[in-house]
């Protein structure tokens, strides 16, 4: 990998890292006292806005290994927070749903961090807003050109 050597993509990289951690932080606090582990939280996410999707599909959402992701959802099911159902063209595959447990929770973790959304938007000056929204989508669009780029060779 080559290194890095513009200063301001130094800065930008930086940058992102330290976005990423403060934000990591952020979503810890958030969820601290709701007595759920982040991968938990990450798949309740996952699995009420994509509806039916298999374990290996969100093993690969979530960044977090198959058996993982497989025994939270096992954990989940017996708690009556996700149903598995069997997908009606292939048999062999297993379709997970939020039941109404589980929207229950992710509204409640959904206005924790739209609650945290609101301080930190407070902060930001209005006009800052547009040109950090283009800026953004730019970046977005690189890491994914870039991801699929790679994951083709």
């Amino acid at each position: 990998m080559m290194p890095v050597t513009d200063p301001k993509h130094e800065a930008l990289m930086r940058l992102m890292l330290e976005m990423h951690r403060e934000l990591g932080e952020c979503f810890k606090a958030t969820i601290k006292d709701i007595d759920l582990p982040p991968t938990t939280v990450m798949i309740i996410r996952m699995i009420y806005e994509h509806p039916g999707m298999t374990v290996s599909e969100l093993a690969r959402r979530c960044g977090t290994v198959k058996s993982h992701v497989s025994k939270v959802v096992d954990d989940l099911s017996r708690e009556g927070m996700l149903e598995k159902r069997s997908d009606p063209d292939d048999q062999r595959l297993q379709r997970v749903y939020a039941t109404a447990a589980a929207e229950r929770r992710h509204q409640e973790i959904r206005a924790r961090f739209a609650a945290l959304w609101a301080d930190i938007a407070a902060v930001i000056p209005p006009d800052e807003v547009p040109p950090m929204l283009d800026s953004l989508t730019v970046l977005v669009s690189a890491i994914q050109q870039v991801r699929k780029g790679r994951s083709s060779s």
